[in-house]
């Protein structure tokens, strides 16, 4: 398959990157007092952060799909989120997204796989995603 245009590519790299920047986490709470105030086990926190890396993805990949939508057809994706690393107010989440879509203008088929890390900071109880790396 060809590979995404550049400006598909960027936006396919930046997917996992913030709608909106969080302002940052205190990471001053220690894990069980995360744990306690927010009335969460270990597992759910995961699943949290998870949720808004998976979240965040979501609406800038359908954000993407409509810009491109007329040099782009049948646009659609999966994503993959791995687990939580999860350090105090602070979390990083590997993933990957793969893209498939064909070129309006060549009919052609194109599409690729691109992996990164997401980084989370806690604001509340709630994780929000802060930046996106490729790799």
């Amino acid at each position: 398959m060809k590979r995404l245009s550049l400006a598909l590519l960027t936006l396919a790299a930046t997917t996992l990157a913030p709608v909106a920047l969080a302002a940052g986490g205190d990471n001053a709470r220690t894990p069980e007092e995360v744990m306690a105030q927010c009335n969460l086990t270990p597992e759910q926190d995961q699943a949290n952060a998870q949720a808004a890396v998976r979240s965040s993805a979501q609406n800038t990949l359908a954000a993407a799909a409509a810009m491109y939508k007329s040099s782009y057809s049948g646009v659609s994706y999966n994503l993959n989120v791995g687990p939580a690393s999860i350090n105090g107010d602070s979390a990083t989440v590997r993933g990957s997204i793969t893209l498939r879509a064909t070129n309006v203008a060549t009919k052609q088929p194109v599409g690729g796989t691109y992996s990164g890390v997401v980084n989370l900071t806690r604001t509340g109880c709630n994780w929000e995603t802060t930046g996106y790396a490729r790799g």
